[in-house]
């Protein structure tokens, strides 16, 4: 089968939870099907030297990234505020630009999934008659709105937050199938929006427990003493991208830390820009692999107390066999 997905963000390598959902479901499809994405980059990733607008992960695996300033510009304002990292200003870029090769690969393709509500408008109308799957991540105005709240902004008055319950429930409405990450997602589409129980279906998310699993107390510390991480006792708090929930939980973070001097505490991710250590806070900044650090730690922190859908940092922490340390929000749907 010919499958093409449509994501507001480029997903090889995987940088975060969605990207990581994204890809890894993606590349086991790969393995009987072809496969074609179409991305839309922000302007940083635009700027960098090791972007490329091509890549090839496999024979059947290829994503293509639209190099559109207009949408990158809206990617990257989207993500300056309370409502990142979510481009959802790409259906409206794109009735502007109208990217050729989408408009092709819509033809093509026998199947298109569509990560996010953010893009689904869009393709719906250049192609109505295409099977089309609606890639939920979460229930988007439940995690906006606790997103929004946290960032101080009054939710009942927000533009965005009515457009981005117009884009959700136009996907809902309009997709052959919808596919949802926890079945607390699937029972609040089917009770709020009466969708049809055989229209929506749960794909969980989960760990690879074959690439991520627990290491003796000696490879802990042989893993410490290559990442460069004290010989102490280590707590991680495994981050995405800056967010309000992960800025918050960052807060909580270190007034943890300020209580336990002889503990490290590493927030690893890109939550922040570059790497820096102060006192017993080590922020590691974007790293190429996550697990390393997971399994040279003790314990798991997920201090999450905004937001919605399910946390792969959760399971990555229990994946590894550490104690995991959560707030009430940080396993809901779990």
């Amino acid at each position: 089968m010919r499958i093409l997905d449509v994501s507001p963000v480029p997903v090889c390598p995987p940088a975060g939870g969605s990207t990581s959902r994204i890809y890894h479901l993606l590349r086991e499809l790969s393995r009987n099907h072809e496969i074609r994405q179409f991305s839309q980059p922000r302007l940083r990733d635009l700027r960098a030297r090791s972007f490329e607008p091509e890549i090839r992960d496999s024979a059947t695996y290829y994503e293509y990234r639209h190099t559109s300033l207009l949408a990158a510009a809206a990617s990257e304002w989207c993500q300056r505020g309370w409502v990142r990292p979510q481009a959802v200003l790409s259906s409206a870029c794109m009735r502007v630009t109208r990217p050729l090769l989408l408009r092709e690969w819509l033809r093509w393709a026998d199947l298109a999934l569509v990560e996010f509500p953010w893009q689904f408008a869009y393709c719906r109308r250049a192609a109505p008659r295409l099977p089309m799957v609606f890639m939920s991540h979460n229930v988007e105005v439940l995690t906006r709105s606790g997103n929004a709240q946290a960032a101080g902004v009054p939710v009942q008055r927000s533009p965005l937050l009515c457009l981005i319950r117009r884009q959700e429930e136009h996907a809902l409405a309009r997709a052959d199938l919808i596919l949802t990450v926890s079945d607390a997602d699937r029972q609040y589409f089917i009770e709020r929006y009466r969708i049809a129980e055989d229209r929506i279906f749960t794909i969980p998310n989960g760990s690879d427990t074959k690439r991520l699993f627990p290491v003796e107390a000696q490879a802990k510390r042989g893993l410490r003493r290559r990442l460069g991480l004290p010989d102490a006792s280590t707590v991680v708090f495994l981050s995405g991208t800056p967010k309000v929930p992960d800025l918050e939980g960052v807060k909580w973070v270190r007034r943890v830390a300020s209580r336990q001097p002889g503990v490290s505490f590493v927030v690893l991710g890109g939550i922040s820009a570059r790497p820096y250590r102060e006192r017993n806070i080590i922020a590691t900044g974007r790293v190429p692999d996550h697990r390393p650090y997971l399994q040279a730690a003790d314990i798991s922190l997920s201090p999450i107390e905004h937001g919605g859908g399910t946390k792969l940092k959760v399971f990555d922490g229990l994946a590894a066999g550490l104690p995991s340390v959560v707030f009430e929000e940080t396993i809901r749907g779990t």
